[in-house]
C-alpha cells in the first residue's frame, strides 16, 4: 500500500474529510488530495505531523512496518463503542477466524494488491 493510500485509509477510519485534515495540519485541501493520490511528495515535517495526528509511527506511513501488525489503538477501541455483548462475541469469533486463516488471507490480499 502506498503512502497516499495509507493516509487516505487512516483519514477515512478516523472519520474526517480531506478538508478537516487539511485544516488540522494547516495545509490546503488540494495538498491532502494530492498526497492521497501520490501526486505530491510530503516534506519530512509534514510526515511527522501526520504520524502524530493519526498516532502512528512514521515507519507505518512509509510502509516499513507491516500493516497487519499495526492498528492504531484509537481505531481499534473506538469501533467497539456501543456494541452489545453479543456483538463483541461475534467480533472475537471473527478475530479467531482471521488468525486461523491468516496465511490464506495474506495470499488473497497480495493478489488483490497486484491488480491495482
Amino acid at each position: 500500500m502506498s503512502l497516499g493510500k495509507r493516509i487516505a485509509f487512516l483519514r477515512k477510519k478516523t472519520g474526517i474529510s480531506q478538508t478537516e485534515l487539511a485544516n488540522k495540519l494547516k495545509v490546503s485541501p488540494s495538498s491532502v488530495a494530492m498526497w492521497e493520490t501520490d501526486q505530491r511528495a510530503l516534506k519530512d515535517d509534514t510526515l511527522v505531523r501526520l504520524a502524530d495526528f493519526f498516532n502512528v509511527p512514521t515507519d507505518y506511513l512509509l510502509g516499513r512496518e507491516n500493516e497487519n501488525s499495526f492498528i492504531p489503538e484509537s481505531l481499534a477501541f473506538d469501533n467497539l463503542e456501543g456494541l452489545t455483548d453479543e456483538d463483541l462475541q461475534k467480533v472475537n469469533e471473527y478475530i479467531s477466524i482471521i488468525k486461523r486463516h491468516r496465511e490464506e488471507i495474506d495470499k488473497i490480499e497480495k493478489e488483490f494488491q497486484g491488480d491495482e
